[in-house]
């Protein structure tokens, strides 16, 4: 549930993509529902989600012994992060 997009005749929060299983970005990274444009991953592994991400030419935010900030402004992204996400 990253952000507003509108799937089919209503909007609805979360980028809702097809892959075999057909889950929200949020499901695939197991965070807490966002109505946001990110989604909040907590843990003290923020650096190496930093450090993962940026191999992959996406840049987050983290904070140490907090979390990371993943911001995502389309579905294109929501994808990629996605992608980038099960590579870890």
């Amino acid at each position: 549930m990253v952000a507003f997009m509108h799937t089919g005749t209503r909007l609805t929060a979360g980028y809702r993509y097809t892959t075999l299983t057909d889950a929200t970005l949020v499901d695939v990274l197991g965070t807490a529902p966002s109505h946001g444009n990110f989604v909040w991953v907590p843990g003290s592994n923020g650096p190496e989600l930093e450090r993962h991400f940026a191999e992959n030419g996406i840049l987050i935010r983290s904070y140490p012994d907090a979390g990371a900030r993943i911001s995502v402004t389309d579905l294109d992204e929501a994808y990629r992060v996605a992608e980038v996400w099960r590579r870890r």
